[in-house]
């Protein structure tokens, strides 16, 4: 059964303070508020907002912040909204991280804290709250590393750089113990790819000391490793016409028709198709 929608007066609505969304400027590089405003202006508000009761008439908004702010800046008297009455302090939480986690505009650092906050109301069980938010364990964890970082690194985690740049200063400070060896890493590979980085942060074994003969490495190309694809069909490194036959060698490696000793070129030259001898007339 659907829920009701009604009408509240805006004046009556605030942030409930378990909104998850800290930081409303986040996702300027998306939309911004006054886009948002302006979209909502054309075409209306397309989903109502989730608030709960707080008492003497007014109502704390669960979900739907960003477009409570888009609304008062239209100076819209009401807005439509789905009243939840019985709502737990879990609940709130939850329905907040829900809407906001998946969303590329959320700072990533509001997510963190509010895995966080969700973690410790689910008593640390963190299958739980990938369960709830239906985000892997992984990259809950991921967030969570991020508060590891010192402060003047967590400012340079931003919406712009999005789940890679997330990525990438996440393993920068599960590589590190020391944030000032954080900070001396972060300075000298930030301008290279997540790819890159990760794999100097690999390399470095936790040691800062080696970041700068790894970064000359990288400066050289010695990392600029291209993927091969998902296998020997759409490996772009393999000429096509050996894609057929070394195909065949793995198969006859996989089947025990060939020996693991076997140079896998002879495999290959074992399926090989025997040349056509043009017919004389």
């Amino acid at each position: 059964m659907p829920e009701e929608i009604t009408h509240v007066a805006l004046s009556n609505l605030r942030v409930a303070a378990t909104n998850t969304r800290k930081d409303t400027s986040a996702g300027q590089e998306d939309v911004s508020l006054q886009g948002l405003a302006q979209s909502i202006k054309e075409h209306g508000l397309l989903s109502p907002l989730v608030v709960r009761p707080a008492g003497n008439g007014t109502y704390e908004i669960l979900a739907g912040q960003r477009r409570y702010l888009a609304c008062r800046e239209l100076r819209w008297p009401t807005v439509p909204v789905i009243v939840r009455s019985k709502v737990s302090e879990t609940t709130a939480v939850t329905l907040s991280v829900i809407e906001n986690v998946q969303r590329a505009d959320m700072h990533p650092l509001d997510k963190a804290k509010a895995f966080t906050e969700l973690k410790d109301r689910h008593q640390g069980n963190l299958r739980t709250v990938s369960d709830t938010t239906g985000i892997k364990v992984p990259t809950i964890q991921k967030y969570f590393d991020l508060l590891n970082l010192p402060p003047e690194l967590q400012s340079e985690v931003g919406t712009g750089k999005g789940s890679a740049g997330v990525g990438a200063m996440a393993t920068l400070a599960r590589t590190f113990e020391d944030p000032d060896d954080m900070v001396e890493a972060f300075n000298q590979i930030g301008a290279y790819t997540e790819k890159i980085q990760a794999e100097i942060l690999k390399r470095s074994d936790g040691d800062v000391t080696l970041i700068p003969g790894l970064v000359t490495q990288a400066a050289e190309g010695a990392f600029d490793i291209k993927p091969c694809g998902s296998g020997i069909a759409d490996c772009p490194h393999i000429p096509d016409e050996l894609r057929a036959p070394l195909a065949k060698a793995v198969r006859a490696l996989e089947e025990g028709q060939a020996s693991a000793d076997q140079p896998l070129k002879e495999v290959a030259a074992s399926h090989k198709k025997p040349k056509r001898t043009p017919s004389r007339s």
